[in-house]
């Protein structure tokens, strides 16, 4: 009838949102709004009506772009894909209950690194050497059953059990889980994984309560939240790699970055001079 709007199946907007777009583009729709649309139409369903999104400045209809994370089943079928290059890779899972609805647990392993009793004034990564830096730490072995305890302010690495293998259109953030958090637990204060990393995770365990804490080697200490990436991040010729394939904690290599010190203290020196 005239004057009445067609049925949502049947427009022209409908049409146009079922065609892959790349992001940033203006799809035209009915009476002369539009929608930003994503890469692929399935982040496009927060504009149909009654589906989540918000306006613009201009009144038009904007659709939010979703974080591309894994639940549960695109994580499995990652674990079991067939193309090597696209698998990801978190082994031994000992148990495939690790895989939870949205991210995977992850074990503590049974070596960490500890900082010595020290003389010396401190740690400086601009000065000290890499071997200075490793002296300045005590590697401790515990055995599955036993435990070591992390007593408040005290800080220690340690690495999972697992070891990971991320493809090039993968990246992961690991967070702490709550019920450790609960007990004043800060298990990962550097969290992003980029895509390719292989190794096992060294995580940096922080006691921010007032109570020591007993950690047990094997038991689910954090989590690995698993994004893909719109398209693949592979790492280019000679592009360093600090801390690829580890199976245990890693000590800091910030001492690899000291032409970074060394830039920053002749720009120091040439700003003194200039001002006199």
């Amino acid at each position: 009838m005239n004057g009445v709007r067609s049925g949502w199946h049947d427009s022209p907007a409908r049409a146009a949102l079922n065609t892959p777009r790349r992001m940033g583009t203006r799809v035209p729709r009915a009476r002369g709004r539009a929608v930003w649309a994503g890469s692929v139409p399935h982040r496009l369903e927060a504009s149909r009506p009654g589906g989540q999104g918000h306006r613009d400045e201009h009144g038009s209809h904007c659709v939010a772009d979703p974080l591309m994370a894994l639940g549960r089943e695109d994580i499995e079928v990652a674990l079991d894909d067939l193309d090597l290059s696209r698998r990801l890779v978190i082994t031994p899972l000992l148990e495939r209950s690790q895989v939870g609805r949205g991210a995977v647990d992850l074990r503590l392993g049974t070596e960490f690194l500890m900082l010595r009793r020290t003389y010396r004034a401190g740690l400086n990564p601009g000065d000290d050497s890499q071997r200075d830096v490793e002296e300045m730490q005590e590697r401790v072995v515990v055995p599955f059953g036993e435990e070591i305890w992390l007593h408040p302010r005290h800080f220690v690495l340690a690495a999972t059990l697992e070891f990971l293998g991320l493809p090039d259109d993968m990246s992961a953030y690991v967070v702490g889980r709550s019920s450790w958090g609960r007990l004043g637990l800060l298990v990962a204060t550097a969290v992003f994984v980029h895509p390719g990393f292989r190794g096992c995770l060294t995580l940096e365990l922080v006691n921010d309560g007032d109570s020591p804490i007993a950690l047990s080697p094997g038991l689910r200490i954090a989590q690995l939240a698993v994004h893909r990436l719109e398209h693949p991040a592979p790492s280019r010729v000679g592009e360093a790699q600090k801390y690829q394939a580890p199976v245990r904690p890693q000590a800091s290599r910030l001492s690899s970055e000291r032409k970074d010190f060394e830039d920053l203290r002749l720009l120091g020196d040439r700003l003194r001079s200039r001002l006199g």
